[in-house]
């Protein structure tokens, strides 16, 4: 059974809950593994018209646990993790189905990146969404850069990566980031709103336009997008 997730079913829609709430939902490697199986299972799931992402204990994700990662001697996951993060986000490029974000409290650097790859991110009010790495004199955020070069443009990437700033949930629904923003209290059954809402869809129509936009968008391999964000493509 998995150790730092779990899933949800509400009809259509299957929730990937994030569960280290004494952590934040910070990032490890099995955790990452955990959160591309349930991905991929609810992707071949037929019964799944909806995903809905969110964090245990009221906060999204708190990026990657630098502390657990720096351990000595450090974990058998630690020299995988930058593989093993951009292997979950290729899965979820591939997703058929919508995916929503419930954003609350703070999505930071490795949490920012789960959060803008969402479809649809519902945040609130006085949430911190930050890209962080150009302040902590990181080379690059190419998992950030690239969902958001992707979805919204050279310049939103631009302003989001370079000023390394936080981001509340007004300023992202002012560019266009956001789909909803909602007082904080809000967030989850907002989400969950917009799960019912798009689940009145047929399923077949909306995953057949999540592969045009695909297609259209020049991006057939996400993998490959990040490993040229890397540089090492």
């Amino acid at each position: 059974m998995p150790e730092f997730i779990s899933t949800e079913r509400h009809g259509g829609c299957a929730e990937l809950v994030l569960n280290r709430p004494e952590k934040r939902n910070a990032l490890i490697g099995p955790m990452v593994v955990e959160m591309r199986e349930a991905i991929e299972a609810f992707s071949a799931d037929e019964g799944v018209g909806v995903v809905l992402i969110r964090g245990a204990g009221g906060t999204f994700c708190a990026g990657m646990d630098l502390e657990a990662r720096r351990t000595d001697p450090p974990p058998e996951w630690a020299g995988r993790m930058n593989d093993l993060w951009a292997d979950f986000h290729a899965a979820l490029w591939r997703c058929p189905k919508p995916v929503i974000g419930a954003v609350e409290r703070a999505a930071i650097a490795a949490g920012s990146a789960l959060c803008f790859a969402c479809d649809f991110i519902v945040v609130g009010e006085t949430a911190r969404v930050g890209a962080r790495e150009a302040r902590l004199g990181m080379a690059g955020a190419p998992i950030n850069t690239a969902w958001l070069l992707t979805r919204w443009g050279y310049h939103t990437a631009l302003t989001v990566t370079a000023s390394a700033r936080d981001f509340n949930g007004r300023e992202l629904k002012e560019m266009g980031i956001a789909y909803r923003c909602v007082p904080d209290d809000r967030v989850l059954d907002e989400a969950r709103a917009v799960a019912e809402e798009l689940g009145q869809n047929s399923a077949p129509a909306m995953a057949a336009m999540k592969r045009t936009l695909q297609r259209v968008s020049g991006v057939s391999d996400f993998r490959e997008l990040i490993l040229r964000a890397q540089g090492r493509a």
